[in-house]
């Protein structure tokens, strides 16, 4: 166990990102820590919201951490430095014969994969969104 992780949370993912280990937890916070030492170096929340917004997936893609969130969001981080580059929505497309509305992305973010040149994010509902890297 991650010593600095509280007891009651609860670890959902984790990513080797250089010499760093990355990990999401169900609370909604990123811890970082050495990979040899494991030692934290210092740990953020996931989100840009002020609720609890859990990490359900990690992903490393060249120089970018990318976080499937369960509101629905994709976080993006420098690998580097853990500044935070992007908080990614997707909107949706629901088409009618006499209109089109444009809705956001409201089911859970729960996986990301890369493939090529895209990162794509797998949702609760079935939905698979691909972000450009």
């Amino acid at each position: 166990r991650f010593k600095d992780i509280p007891t009651n949370y609860t670890i959902q993912c984790l990513a080797l990102v250089d010499r760093t280990i990355w990990v999401g937890l169900l609370e909604g916070l990123i811890y970082r820590y050495h990979l040899e030492s494991l030692k934290e170096i210092d740990y953020f929340s996931a989100s840009e919201s002020s609720n609890v917004v859990s990490v359900n997936s990690l992903l490393l893609t060249g120089n970018m951490v990318w976080a499937a969130l369960n509101d629905s969001c994709v976080s993006v981080w420098d690998a580097s430095s853990a500044e935070p580059l992007f908080n990614l929505r997707a909107s949706v497309n629901n088409s009618s014969s006499n209109s089109e509305l444009n809705s956001e992305k409201t089911s859970a973010a729960i996986s990301l994969i890369e493939t090529g040149s895209y990162v794509l994010a797998g949702h609760a509902d079935g939905t698979i969104v691909a972000w450009d890297k």
